[in-house]
């Protein structure tokens, strides 16, 4: 009894200590090919993740998040690869300052290679994806463990 009274007690002062953090993580990525090609390529777009302290509700939460994220992810693909004309705007876009600065002939010599850059990317978007949603429990330095960043910033402050 003394035991589970010092376990309720500890749980009061230090609610870290029995409350745990949970990360769930899919990578997310799709699929294209080349107009030419036989092979698809696949490219990865990066990591969804959400976290919460029961990790049933944030798996559930991950799982509601994928669908919208495979859609975005597969626009983004049919940007970069269906449309000439929007990856001809977005790489001009990101451009301007540099294309400004520059004389007539430089400018031009980089437009080609642009244009010639969007040509080679050009192809289909196939599939959008998500690998097996992956959940862990987040260390925190509430739980009375640093985490490795903070242990990093530790080490380097005696340093």
């Amino acid at each position: 009894m003394r035991c589970l009274f010092g376990i309720f007690i500890s749980f009061l002062v230090f609610p870290g200590i029995l409350s745990a953090d949970f990360v769930c993580k899919s990578q997310l990525s799709y699929k294209w090919k080349k107009e030419k090609a036989e092979q698809e390529e696949t490219v990865e777009v990066g990591l969804v993740e959400a976290s919460g302290k029961d990790q049933a509700q944030v798996k559930a939460r991950l799982e509601d998040l994928l669908p919208e994220s495979k859609t975005q992810a597969l626009q983004n693909c049919k940007k970069e690869h269906e449309s000439v004309a929007e990856c001809l705007a977005d790489k001009f876009a990101s451009m301007a300052s540099v294309l400004n600065s520059m004389r007539f002939e430089a400018r031009k010599s980089l437009e080609q290679a642009i244009s010639a850059d969007c040509e080679i990317r050009k192809g289909l978007c196939t599939t959008a994806a998500s690998t097996e949603i992956v959940c862990a429990e987040k260390i925190s330095e509430a739980a009375g463990t640093p985490t490795p960043a903070a242990a990093a910033g530790k080490e380097a402050k005696k340093k």
